[in-house]
């Protein structure tokens, strides 16, 4: 759960009612889990602050060390943590087109240039946006 305020005073007023309505239907909040008077938290991979959505810039180091895909399930892995991303990344359904094509193949026959190159322009999107985060 997510409250913003625009001043202290209200955010404070704001949490005191949804902690009285969280205790009337007899939720309760894990208070290790809770942070409070943050201006960033992190959720579900993202930092979120007054300033929007941006990637969390901790996984620039996964993204750089990432090795070419050898198999199918390499590339699924690659894939998945890219489409998390997708909301940043321009074009990358389009970027990704022929590395989607593999996922029908066996990869160890047919890793091309062209899959080498869609697999370093969208890893260096991601480089790129993570570190401008």
């Amino acid at each position: 759960m997510t409250l913003k305020s625009s001043v202290a005073l209200e955010h404070k007023q704001d949490v005191e009612r949804v902690l009285e309505r969280l205790d009337k239907y007899n939720l309760r909040m894990n208070p290790k889990k809770c942070q409070w008077f943050s201006k960033e938290v992190k959720f579900l991979r993202f930092l979120v602050s007054g300033e929007g959505i941006r990637s969390n810039p901790k996984k620039i180091k996964t993204v750089q060390d990432w090795k070419s895909p050898v198999n199918k399930k390499g590339l699924l892995r690659f894939l998945g943590f890219a489409v998390f991303y997708h909301r940043f990344i321009k074009s990358l359904s389009s970027k990704a087109k022929s590395q989607y094509a593999l996922l029908k193949k066996d990869i160890n026959n047919v890793w091309s240039k062209e899959a080498q190159q869609a697999f370093d322009t969208v890893k260096k999107d991601l480089v790129s946006l993570l570190t401008i985060a």
